[in-house]
Order: C-alpha cells, then sequence, then structure tokens
C-alpha cells in the first residue's frame, strides 16, 4: 500500500495495489474441474450463483454476503473453509472431501491435493 499526500486538503489518500500473476497449467486445469462441478450442481439446482476465483479476495466475498468459501492450497495440502459467521476450518491431507453444507445441499466434491 502506498500513500498520497494531498496538500490542498491536508488528507492522506489512500491506495492499493493487488497484483495476480496468471496461473499454470496444471491450477488452471484443477480449477476449471473444479469449477465444472460446481457449474454442474448449480445448473441442476438453480439455487444461485457461482463465481471462479478470479472475481475477487475472500474478504471481500464474506464482506458481500458469502456464505461459503473454500481456498484450497495445493502447494500446502490445505483447504480453508469460509463460513458466514466468521469461522475458518483448515482441512489437511492429500484428498479432501469438501462440503456444500446447507449452503449448496447434495453438494460433495473429493479433490486430490
Amino acid at each position: 500500500m502506498s500513500g498520497q499526500r494531498n496538500n490542498e486538503a491536508g488528507t492522506r489518500r489512500e491506495r492499493k495495489y493487488y497484483f495476480y500473476t496468471p496461473t499454470g497449467t496444471e491450477t488452471g486445469r484443477y480449477n476449471f474441474e473444479l469449477s465444472v462441478e460446481v457449474g454442474f450442481w448449480n445448473r441442476r439446482t438453480k439455487l444461485g450463483y457461482a463465481f471462479d476465483s478470479s472475481t475477487g479476495l475472500m474478504e471481500e466475498y464474506r464482506d458481500n454476503g458469502c456464505r461459503l468459501g473454500w481456498l484450497i492450497d495445493r502447494t500446502g495440502k490445505h483447504a480453508f473453509i469460509y463460513r458466514e459467521n466468521g469461522s475458518i476450518d483448515i482441512r489437511q491431507g492429500s484428498t479432501l472431501a469438501l462440503s456444500g453444507e446447507d449452503v449448496l445441499p447434495d453438494f460433495t466434491i473429493n479433490i486430490d491435493l
């Protein structure tokens, strides 16, 4: 974050910069397969909207009413589960089952990390 002084108003304006690097082929393939599963579920149930990770940051999702989010760290073999109430569940292992809980009824996906 960098700041800039506004001499006339005597205030300080803050700017935030985010840098995103493109994913590699393996991560891109993995993200696509996960998106397909969520997309098929969403088409079948018609219960809401689904977005991919390029839509924003987890904090922005929560601030805008997202009820369930998964952050999958394939390198560290972790999955972080963010819930509407602010709780974060961390799961670890080479194969994990993620549940849609009450937000995505009847949705479960097994992921290989």
